[in-house]
């Protein structure tokens, strides 16, 4: 008997420390990546050995998806095969095909894209709550980027900031903005991400990302190089090889490849988005040496 209760005490902290590590694990994404998936794996650790399948598969998504924007794609890629053939939840299921989704769609992996999209639709016919409708919306303005269809991406991005209020879908609008040249919406999106309650180092340095191409927009190129290399370092600093990747994109399209600065960020992104086989984002790179003075 007194074995059988401590057994239940163990098993009911343990739950508790369960429920800890998804509470924290969420609003470090906007301050500390790196620390969020550690907090993710040691969820999944504890989950598996307390069998709890739901915590085993939220820590899976939250590993895949971590494990994307921080450039480590082959974890990413694990995380997402241990599901395997299991059927989550819906909103579980949502989740991970987010990360599958933005994966296909950075590799022009275009059918498996398609599938992954069509497979969602399917799911949101029982996925009803808002914010998984708004991260529907923002992964699909992800997905356009991606692609080099930024008035599509801007289009998603604005839909997703209308239905629930997110700074990061103001994010996505400003930087979809500033490939289409447009200076006025790239402003309001960055109003916009400044005036909201979110904060964190990650929306931080993405906004600062907006005040860099806002400032070539306008043709403050020196301003601009200056912001860009400011920008590219909070994003080393945070881990985040995503965005900074796009962030270098951004900084060769806008400012232009032929500044020394800007070139040499288009070769670092080069060699990063090969060693990923970022097809997509490459093909985005080869059109902008293409157009680039002789």
């Amino acid at each position: 008997f007194v074995d059988a209760i401590g057994s239940a005490i163990k098993d009911g902290l343990a739950r508790s420390e369960l429920r800890a590590l998804n509470n924290l694990g969420g609003p470090l994404e906007w301050e500390d990546p790196s620390r969020s998936i550690n907090l993710a794996r040691a969820g999944l650790e504890l989950g598996q050995r307390l069998g709890h399948r739901d915590a085993v598969l939220n820590a899976l998504s939250s590993i895949a998806y971590g494990s994307f924007i921080t450039g480590d794609w082959a974890s990413a890629d694990a995380a997402i095969g241990e599901v395997g053939d299991e059927e989550p939840p819906p909103t579980v299921e949502v989740q991970l095909l987010w990360g599958r989704w933005l994966l296909a769609a950075a590799r022009s992996e275009t059918s498996e894209a398609a599938r992954i999209e069509g497979r969602l639709e399917e799911l949101f016919t029982r996925v009803s709550q808002p914010q998984f409708q708004s991260g529907q919306l923002l992964t699909g303005s992800v997905v356009e980027y991606y692609a080099g269809r930024f008035g599509e991406a801007y289009r998603w991005a604005m839909a997703g900031a209308s239905s629930a209020a997110n700074r990061h879908a103001h994010n996505l609008a400003g930087r979809a903005a500033l490939r289409l040249g447009d200076l006025g919406a790239a402003r309001a999106a960055l109003r916009e991400a400044e005036a909201s309650p979110e904060r964190g180092r990650v929306p931080g340095a993405i906004a600062a990302d907006l005040r860099a191409g806002v400032l070539a927009l306008e043709g403050r190129a020196d301003e601009a190089v200056g912001a860009y290399v400011d920008v590219m370092r909070q994003l080393r600093d945070l881990g985040l090889a995503v965005d900074l990747a796009i962030c270098q994109l951004e900084f060769a399209a806008l400012v232009g490849i032929d500044r020394p600065e800007a070139r040499l960020a288009a070769e670092e992104a080069r060699a990063t988005l090969t060693r990923w086989g970022a097809r997509a984002l490459l093909a985005q790179l080869d059109a902008l040496e293409v157009a680039a003075p002789a």
